[in-house]
């Protein structure tokens, strides 16, 4: 059986007719993290949007937050969870003191 095309979320308390299939999608989902997984989209800066396949790492976070209620992850702040390209950070130079406001892609382009 085919996906249906995605259809935009209904406003809250609206009437909604769901299909079959919908109801069983919907069950799927909610038993299962990874299953949901196919229907979220990220934005690809080459490609887009598309679909979220979580990495083999990215997989087990997600799975030690799923099966553990009190999860506590230690994870550097450099590791560019949440950083996108235009994110300005703040720069000092050691030997001068001089700091400067920078977004994160120029900083990595200065780095060569």
């Amino acid at each position: 059986m085919t996906t249906p095309e995605y259809k935009p979320v209904k406003k809250a308390h609206a009437e909604n007719e769901y299909t079959p299939y919908m109801i069983e999608e919907m069950g799927k989902c909610a038993n299962d993290f990874f299953y949901f997984c196919k229907y979220i989209k990220i934005v690809h800066p080459d490609y887009g949007k598309v679909t979220f396949v979580p990495r083999w790492y990215q997989k087990e976070i997600l799975e030690k937050i799923i099966n553990n209620r009190n999860f506590i992850g230690l994870a550097s702040r450099q590791v560019g969870k949440c950083v996108f390209r235009d994110t300005p950070i703040t720069v000092r130079n050691k030997t001068t003191g001089e700091t400067k406001d920078v977004r994160i892609d120029e900083f990595y382009n200065d780095l060569d």
